[in-house]
Protein backbone atom coordinates (compact mmCIF):
# COMPACT_ATOMS: atom_id res chain seq x y z
CA UNK A 1 0.00 0.00 0.00
CA UNK A 2 1.06 3.60 -0.42
CA UNK A 3 1.21 4.10 3.37
CA UNK A 4 4.28 1.84 3.46
CA UNK A 5 6.23 3.88 0.90
CA UNK A 6 8.99 6.28 1.79
CA UNK A 7 9.71 8.99 -0.75
CA UNK A 8 13.04 10.75 -1.06
CA UNK A 9 12.83 14.09 -2.85
CA UNK A 10 16.23 14.93 -4.31
CA UNK A 11 16.78 18.54 -5.38
CA UNK A 12 19.43 18.80 -8.07
CA UNK A 13 20.61 21.74 -10.15
CA UNK A 14 17.70 21.69 -12.55
CA UNK A 15 15.13 19.12 -11.47
CA UNK A 16 13.50 17.67 -8.39
CA UNK A 17 13.69 13.87 -8.45
CA UNK A 18 11.52 11.53 -6.38
CA UNK A 19 12.91 8.18 -5.25
CA UNK A 20 10.19 5.89 -3.88
CA UNK A 21 11.26 2.95 -1.71
CA UNK A 22 8.85 0.26 -0.58
CA UNK A 23 11.48 -1.66 1.37
CA UNK A 24 11.55 -0.15 4.88
CA UNK A 25 15.01 -1.59 5.65
CA UNK A 26 16.62 0.01 2.58
CA UNK A 27 14.91 3.31 3.29
CA UNK A 28 16.13 3.28 6.89
CA UNK A 29 19.72 2.53 5.78
CA UNK A 30 19.57 5.40 3.31
CA UNK A 31 18.21 7.77 5.96
CA UNK A 32 20.96 6.79 8.41
CA UNK A 33 23.68 7.34 5.81
CA UNK A 34 22.70 10.99 5.29
CA UNK A 35 24.04 13.85 7.38
CA UNK A 36 21.28 15.45 9.50
CA UNK A 37 21.72 18.85 7.86
CA UNK A 38 20.76 17.46 4.46
CA UNK A 39 17.40 15.93 5.27
CA UNK A 40 14.05 17.41 6.14
CA UNK A 41 11.39 14.87 7.12
CA UNK A 42 7.77 15.59 6.31
CA UNK A 43 5.24 13.05 7.57
CA UNK A 44 2.44 12.57 5.06
CA UNK A 45 -0.67 10.82 6.31
CA UNK A 46 -1.73 9.58 2.89
CA UNK A 47 1.51 8.60 1.22
CA UNK A 48 3.87 7.59 4.01
CA UNK A 49 6.98 9.58 4.83
CA UNK A 50 8.61 12.11 2.50
CA UNK A 51 12.24 13.08 2.98
CA UNK A 52 13.55 16.08 1.09
CA UNK A 53 17.25 16.01 0.39
CA UNK A 54 19.12 19.19 -0.42
CA UNK A 55 22.56 20.00 -1.79
CA UNK A 56 22.71 17.11 -4.24
CA UNK A 57 24.34 17.38 -7.63
CA UNK A 58 24.33 14.98 -10.57
CA UNK A 59 27.73 14.41 -12.11
CA UNK A 60 28.99 12.09 -14.81
CA UNK A 61 29.86 9.59 -12.08
CA UNK A 62 26.34 9.61 -10.63
CA UNK A 63 24.74 11.27 -7.67
CA UNK A 64 27.12 13.00 -5.29
CA UNK A 65 26.61 14.98 -2.11
CA UNK A 66 28.37 18.29 -1.73
CA UNK A 67 28.05 21.29 0.53
CA UNK A 68 26.78 24.52 -0.97
CA UNK A 69 28.73 27.46 0.41
CA UNK A 70 26.82 30.25 2.10
CA UNK A 71 26.44 33.64 0.47
CA UNK A 72 28.65 36.50 1.57
CA UNK A 73 27.43 40.04 2.33
CA UNK A 74 27.23 40.90 -1.38
CA UNK A 75 24.98 37.89 -2.02
CA UNK A 76 27.60 35.89 -3.87
CA UNK A 77 28.62 32.36 -3.03
CA UNK A 78 32.02 31.93 -1.46
CA UNK A 79 34.12 28.94 -2.54
CA UNK A 80 35.54 26.77 0.23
Amino acid sequence: TSAQQIKFKVRCNRYLYTLVLKDQDKAEKLKQSLPPSMRHTTPNLYEGETIQLTNFFLSKKGLTISDVPKKNQKGKRVAK
